[in-house]
């Protein structure tokens, strides 16, 4: 045992020595940047309003479609919902189109990786429809799958909306989809799906729920350009933006009352195929043929790099410097394809819904389901040269 011992010290005397760059994660970050975290719940309901007002952009960015053909200047609503068990921190803090950011106001994260998407254990089924409504107004939030298919085997899959839908407001011939500021009651009915399908189940209604709709954003200006629709024609007017690349850049909008804090994000992303081709005109406008398959000229929204999330106060004006994107870009730049500025008010609530009945029948309590309504501008920002 001596010896043994002695041939091991002589061997760690030995060992080379030198100077390596190391960091301890999160030094220098103070106690009010740590936040508590995520709180487990049982679902989510997301109801958004996304207007595309820039060029080159898609209907990728809603992780539905792809980005071809183009969505310049289009306005239309989202709405998703998901339940199941058990609670899962990932319905609380994330979404299915925009994450909110910092809970203090005028900071920014980066996240680097593509999207996620929050979920648990085991799907549960509320009845035919997630509904949305107030005077005037009404979504339905309609079941995936309608009907639980025989024989197609197990059925374990059970999701609420998740279609594009027109923006109405002031809708002469019907009810609007849409109304900044208005309080929507959130209902369903209810659900007790086959026993073939192994999904959970709330059998009872959900009563005295609701979700504020935020106030809308109007007036937005990019380093005091507006950020509007691009026109299309002989008078092609395309509106693109210069990035916070080499200098700061301003963002301002028309500030609401009561103020509403922000959340403003740059979305890196990178290129997938669109279809396949045999020359730029399969394409179409904003996409090239490369190698048989169709690549969009400044990326494709759906294939998200990393993102700069800021949570910004109501005041009116934002700069976002160099020095806020470094990570950001010395992170995505081998695949960096094109940016998407969002600009966005985001307001969130929680409901409480009944207990569910689990697919082997055993009553369990869900405990809070994450409410999430957005309304968000998307333009493009010019890449680095």
């Amino acid at each position: 045992m001596r010896i043994l011992f002695t041939m091991i010290t002589l061997i760690g005397c030995t060992r080379p020595t030198s100077d390596y760059p190391v960091q301890v994660h999160s030094n220098g970050t103070s106690l009010n940047d740590i936040e508590e975290s995520p709180s487990p719940m049982g679902g989510l309901i997301e109801y958004a309003r996304l207007r595309l007002y820039g060029s080159n952009l898609g209907q990728g960015l809603t992780g539905l479609y792809g980005d071809l053909p183009r969505a310049d200047g289009q306005e239309f609503l989202l709405g998703t919902a998901s339940f199941a068990y058990p609670p899962h921190s990932s319905f609380d803090n994330v979404s299915t189109l925009l994450n909110s950011g910092s809970t203090t106001e005028d900071n920014c994260q980066t996240i680097i990786g593509p999207r996620s998407y929050a979920g648990s254990t085991e799907y549960i089924d509320v009845g035919d429809q997630v509904l949305l409504s107030a005077d005037g107004i009404e979504a339905k939030l309609a079941r995936d799958p309608v009907i639980y298919p025989r024989p197609a085997g197990e059925s374990w899959y059970v999701e609420y909306g998740a279609q594009l839908t027109p923006s109405l407001i002031g809708y002469e011939a019907g009810l609007d989809s849409w109304k900044s500021g208005v309080t929507l009651d959130v209902s369903f009915a209810g659900g007790l799906p086959p026993q073939y399908a192994t999904v959970g189940a709330i059998p009872y209604p959900l009563e005295n729920a609701s979700m504020t709709l935020p106030t809308e954003l109007s007036d937005v200006k990019v380093n005091g350009a507006v950020v509007r629709a691009p026109k299309h024609g002989e008078d092609d007017d395309p509106v693109r933006f210069s990035g916070p690349w080499t200098e700061a850049m301003e963002i301002t909008w028309t500030p609401s009352d009561p103020p509403q804090q922000l959340t403003i994000a740059i979305r890196n992303v990178g290129s997938v195929s669109e279809g396949a081709c045999s020359c730029d005109d399969d394409c179409g406008s904003g996409f090239s043929c490369q190698q048989d398959q169709c690549v969009g000229d400044d990326g494709s929204s759906s294939e998200q790099l990393g993102e700069l999330l800021c949570t910004v106060t109501d005041d009116g004006v934002f700069s976002i410097s160099p020095a806020d994107v470094e990570q950001l870009q010395n992170n995505t730049k081998v695949d960096w394809a094109g940016s998407i500025l969002i600009v966005s008010r985001i307001t969130e609530g929680e409901i409480t819904t009944p207990d569910v009945l689990t697919f082997n029948e055993k009553r369990i309590e869900n405990g809070l389901v994450r409410t999430r309504a957005i309304d968000a501008i998307y333009t493009r920002l010019e890449t680095a040269q």
